[in-house]
């Protein structure tokens, strides 16, 4: 059957249509801004080529789903220090955070692929992380560059 959401070339105004269609008007702005910046990737990525412009909505729903789930994954680890439900932090990890949530976060979930297996692997893989930029947290972007390389 047809989608009621008709199909957009505005990634922004796609998932603004399908949080709308799928939770209400006021439930689906809400959730708009809170993964926002995982929207925002997803059009990023497609405007620079990265994402096929022939991709199908529902494969921009998927990669915006993934995005989402990461940007949950990165709050958890931010945050999840003083609030548990993650939502204290700065939007980007820093060494401490990660040292302390690295464990808890990958048993069971799908974070187990990165096979960190001690505190010494565990400062590796935020190293490479951080890039080569000098800085000393991880934001979105690094994130998920990270996770997708």
């Amino acid at each position: 059957p047809p989608s009621p959401i008709p199909p957009t070339d505005d990634i922004s105004a796609l998932s603004d249509k399908i949080l709308a269609h799928a939770h209400g008007r006021d439930e689906g702005q809400r959730l708009a801004a809170i993964f926002r910046p995982a929207i925002d990737r997803t059009s990023r990525l497609r405007d620079e080529g990265k994402i096929r412009k022939s991709t199908s909505y529902e494969g921009l729903s998927a990669r915006m789903c993934a995005y989402a789930g990461m940007l949950e994954a990165l709050r958890k680890f931010d945050g999840g220090i003083s609030d548990i439900r993650g939502e204290g932090g700065d939007s980007c990890i820093q060494l401490s955070e990660w040292i302390y949530g690295y464990h808890l976060s990958t048993r069971g979930s799908s974070l187990r692929g990165l096979n960190i297996r001690n505190e010494r692997q565990a400062r590796s893989s935020f190293q490479a992380m951080c890039g080569d930029d000098g800085s000393e947290e991880v934001d979105y972007t690094k994130w998920c560059d990270y996770l997708e390389g």
